[in-house]
């Protein structure tokens, strides 16, 4: 066979051959369920692949949540997260070089596929949010071409379960330890929360201070059960993280708080969610009241019929 017995297929799918694709993100949370709009892409592409989704050990939780999804066909879970990052090839690796992390359990996996793609990828440029959004930017980044919907999905596993009181809350996030520049003080948070009668409210995340008249689930639940509650939720605030971008692919209801000392983005990090309502700031996020937010939340409600 010579080149030109290959014809393109105009419809813009690669090709209908029944292929093994494997990708993923070994990176956190929020990194693993912006990557669904990806493997959704890569479906669209690939209409008859089978597409190995991989997640790291770290993050196998978060894997579980895509893993259901109807264009992800299998799971697969590596052993090491950046474990080779050493000193030396710390300056490579953030400028874009293409330096191999992978374990030898990872190496053996993709063998087994017919197409390889990036699961440490890195950013084409900088400032690359005045180009695209987050999500599209991950995509480009492995090389898969648009156009990309921008929606995220998850799918919580059967069998999860939640009691009867968790549901219809008010579910609130707040977590430095995530990055300090994304987090709303706890003065500004507690001021929030005494607003709301005793157990309206349910804490998600890590451990933090005491939050008085809340229910405080903070590292109490395994992140499928996290995604129930947010399922079950009445509305969901707090600042970005991998549970903002859960409730954005759940589309529930949600007040996200943003500001520009994490990155100048804006829109560009924000999950695409008809239900929710960005509250955006330069500089950091002290300069966003519990009032504003008090009041952004109780219009959102309003306006929900559930």
């Amino acid at each position: 066979m010579v080149l030109r017995d290959f014809e393109v297929n105009p419809s813009g799918v690669v090709t209908d051959a029944p292929l093994s694709l494997y990708t993923g993100i070994l990176g956190q949370i929020g990194d693993i369920v912006m990557f669904t709009a990806t493997a959704r892409r890569l479906k669209e592409l690939f209409p008859r692949s089978r597409i190995t989704f991989a997640v790291s050990e770290r993050y196998r939780e978060a894997g579980e949540l895509v893993a259901g999804l109807p264009y992800i066909d299998r799971l697969f879970v590596t052993r090491l997260y950046f474990g080779r990052l050493t000193p030396p090839l710390f300056q490579p690796w953030e400028r874009g070089w293409p330096v191999d992390f992978r374990g030898d359990d990872e190496v053996a996996e993709q063998r087994r596929h017919d197409l390889v793609l990036e699961t440490r990828p890195r950013h084409r440029r900088e400032r690359w949010w005045e180009h695209a959004h987050q999500v599209e930017e991950t995509a480009h980044m492995i090389g898969v071409p648009g156009p990309v919907d921008l929606r995220t999905e998850v799918v919580i596993p059967p069998g999860t379960r939640i009691p009867p009181e968790w549901r219809e809350k008010l579910v609130f996030h707040n977590d430095p330890s995530i990055d300090p520049t994304k987090a709303w003080p706890w003065e500004h948070a507690r001021a929030f929360l005494r607003g709301f009668a005793p157990g309206e409210v349910i804490l998600l995340g890590r451990p933090g201070p005491e939050m008085p008249g809340v229910l405080d689930l903070r590292g109490r639940t395994p992140l499928a059960q996290a995604a129930a509650i947010i399922a079950a939720c009445r509305a969901y605030v707090g600042i970005d993280s991998g549970l903002m971008w859960i409730a954005g692919s759940l589309q529930v209801p949600v007040v996200g708080l943003y500001g520009t000392s994490y990155i100048a983005a804006y829109d560009a990090i924000q999950p695409v969610n008809p239900r929710a309502k960005y509250l955006q700031t330069e500089g950091t996020l002290d300069r966003i009241s519990p009032g504003e937010v008090s009041d952004q939340l109780h219009r959102l409600i309003g306006s929900v019929i559930r």
